[in-house]
């Protein structure tokens, strides 16, 4: 890489976009989200402050996610969002187009990876290398990947679960789901509407399940005071919610990332299956950080499970080793490898 440009390691998420810097780190993370004033498009607030007005109905704004499912939904707005991110993460406007380094989620089309690549660069970005975001998670947790043994690991993100098997740096089966937090904090939306007349936003239900913050009843909390619009009134109010059902809620919808996983270790040929049987697996994301999530899995799969020490922090922190020698990337990001000394020795 070249001394005159920025080198920067970029994460677009679902929820949250995160960029770190060449020798300095993570330097912004900040909500996806964009807040448009009129009808000329005009942004009002992005990130944390587009984020906080979310839940309220305030006339003439409109508050945009540019990221859908992993993937670019508005590509104006996207672009727009990542302007606005990098000039923050530089704390100026570049003298040159950055280069950059960004993840794609595992099985994401070539038509999807194109956008995330084209509004990177139409926000001012220069060369782009783009891996999957499975291997930059890899690479964050610290796992050996590039090792001839094979190991697993699951992204439950926001928008999508990305799950992989990775042996010698590269992805040798994979399978991305767009199903993840954000659908279970759709789930919170019904249950409290059905259950206790309540119509809360999905700002609210994140709040709920980052605050019940657990897959068992007996280690979430039974009430929380919370703000929501009243069925019977139509009038915003903080009332005192139950949400003792929510850790069940939680652990439903759980279950058809659990059997995915499960179908696709089947699937594996026979050594690389016993290998990923005996190394288990490695969950990173948000939803990691539910409490009981380790063993509830263990148990739906029979494999060893590992919460990365980091959950949130795992991609960004593999985009930066990336970023660090992003020629040693390939097979169309799927394949990170450095070149190996002959006095090393395979563990």
């Amino acid at each position: 890489m070249l001394a005159w440009n920025d080198q920067l390691g970029v994460d677009v998420g679902t929820a949250t976009t995160q960029i770190c810097l060449l020798g300095q780190g993570t330097v912004l993370r900040e909500p996806s989200v964009i807040a448009y004033a009129d009808e000329r498009r005009r942004p009002a607030a992005v990130g944390g402050e587009a984020k906080a007005l979310a839940d309220r109905d305030v006339p003439g704004l409109r508050i945009v996610h540019p990221i859908v499912g992993g993937v670019v939904a508005d590509f104006d707005a996207a672009v727009e969002m990542l302007r606005v991110y990098i000039r923050r993460a530089l704390g100026r406007r570049p003298l040159f187009s950055p280069q950059v380094v960004t993840a794609a989620t595992t099985n994401s089309t070539p038509v999807e990876r194109r956008a995330l690549l084209d509004a990177l660069r139409s926000a001012g970005c220069g060369k782009v290398w783009m891996a999957r975001k499975t291997v930059a998670a890899a690479i964050g947790t610290g796992m050996p990947t590039d090792t001839a043994t094979s190991h697993l690991v699951v992204d439950i993100g926001a928008g999508t679960t990305d799950i992989a098997v990775i042996s010698v740096g590269a992805v040798i089966a994979s399978n991305s789901l767009r199903y993840a937090g954000d659908d279970f904090d759709e789930a919170i939306v019904r249950t409290i509407k059905r259950q206790q007349g309540m119509r809360i936003g999905k700002a609210t239900a994140e709040e709920i399940k980052i605050r019940v913050g657990s897959l068992s009843a007996n280690l979430a909390q039974d009430t929380l005071r919370v703000a929501g619009v009243s069925q019977e009134t139509g009038d915003m109010e903080t009332l005192e919610l139950d949400v003792s059902a929510v850790p069940h809620v939680l652990r439903q919808m759980i279950t058809p990332i659990a059997g995915e996983i499960r179908w696709m270790i089947e699937e594996l040929p026979a050594k690389v299956r016993s290998e990923v049987i005996k190394t288990g697996m490695m969950l990173t994301g948000g939803t990691a950080l539910l409490r009981g999530l380790a063993g509830l899995m263990e148990n739906e799969i029979e494999i060893p499970v590992t919460i990365a020490p980091d959950p949130l922090s795992c991609t960004i922190l593999g985009i930066e080793a990336i970023l660090r020698d992003p020629d040693s990337l390939s097979l169309d990001g799927s394949r990170y490898s450095r070149p190996r000394s002959r006095h090393d020795v395979e563990p």
